[in-house]
C-alpha cells in the first residue's frame, strides 16, 4: 500500500491464475517468479481517498492496465507519481502512474527477469532518479 496525504494506493497481487498442482496458499510465490508472465500476471491498482466528512474511504480511480507485480510502490508527490514495477508483453517495466487520475503517465521497458524486485521497494533519490534492487543487483532509472 501506498499512502499520500487523503489518499492510499493498493496493489493487486493475486495471480490470474496458478498450475492445478500449486498450492492455493502460495501466490505471492508466483507473482514473486513468475509474475511477468502473462498466464500469472495480476492486472490492476486502486486508489482510495478517505472522506473526513462521512468518516469513510472512497474509491478514486481504478488503473486495470497496470500490473504491479511484487514491488512496494512509491511516491514522488511533488510531481503527482506514483511509481511500481510492473510487466508488459512478459517484460519487466517501470510504471508511472498520476495520483490524481490513475492514468498511466510513463512505462519504461527494461527487459527479463533480471529486473524482478522481488519485493524490494523504490527509492527516489535527491537527483529524482529511481532506483530498486533486483535479483542480479541495482536498477537504477533516470526521469527526464
Amino acid at each position: 500500500m501506498l499512502v499520500n496525504g487523503y489518499g492510499a494506493m493498493v496493489v493487486n497481487n493475486t495471480p490470474v491464475s496458478r498450475p492445478q498442482w500449486f498450492p492455493d496458499d502460495r501466490d505471492s510465490m508466483i507473482v514473486g517468479w513468475a509474475g511477468h508472465h502473462d498466464i500469472y500476471k495480476p492486472y490492476g491498482v486502486e486508489k482510495f481517498e478517505w472522506d473526513p466528512v462521512a468518516c469513510q474511504f472512497k474509491s478514486a480511480w481504478i488503473n486495470m492496465d497496470v500490473s504491479s507485480l511484487n514491488a512496494a510502490p512509491t511516491m514522488a508527490a511533488q510531481s503527482d507519481m506514483a511509481y511500481t514495477v510492473g510487466a508488459r508483453d512478459g517484460k519487466y517495466t517501470v510504471e508511472a502512474i498520476d495520483w490524481t487520475t490513475g492514468e498511466t503517465a510513463r512505462t519504461w521497458t527494461l527487459g527479463s527477469s533480471r529486473f524482478n524486485s522481488l519485493y524490494a521497494g523504490i527509492l527516489i533519490d535527491m537527483d529524482g532518479r529511481l532506483h530498486y534492487t533486483s535479483l542480479w543487483g541495482k536498477t537504477r532509472l533516470e526521469i527526464d
